[in-house]
């Protein structure tokens, strides 16, 4: 049982430390955007504004963040899924705390026990 719960703590600090990277690639696109608003709106070179900013490297880092954050964010729900049953729970009640089905709930819990992620 607490291993279970160990599980799920370390999953959470995990997500939190993706979430945290996320936030900090989001802040740098959006400044990058706002470099790029600012051409527009100046009716200057748009395509040199992209260029400049690396625009392709930035693009590449968000995509990756996101991706990263959706990653660990599935595996968190899964494990903390996990001590919820842990705790008693039915995967009914599970399903309804997060929001979804129960059938969700027992597929999450399935792939977080076979060690399954996406």
């Amino acid at each position: 049982m607490d291993d279970t719960f160990a599980v799920a703590e370390h999953q959470v600090e995990d997500l939190l430390e993706a979430a945290k990277r996320l936030r900090a690639t989001l802040l740098r696109t959006e400044t990058l955007y706002r470099r790029t608003l600012t051409s527009v709106r100046r009716r200057s070179k748009i395509t040199a504004t992209i260029k400049a900013n690396r625009f392709d490297a930035a693009r590449k880092e968000l995509t990756d963040a996101l991706k990263d954050f959706e990653r660990q964010r599935h595996l968190t729900r899964g494990s903390v899924i996990l001590a919820q049953r842990a705790e008693g729970e039915s995967t009914t009640e599970i399903g309804r705390s997060w929001g979804f089905s129960h059938q969700l709930a027992s597929k999450l819990a399935g792939e977080a026990t076979s060690g399954h992620d996406r």
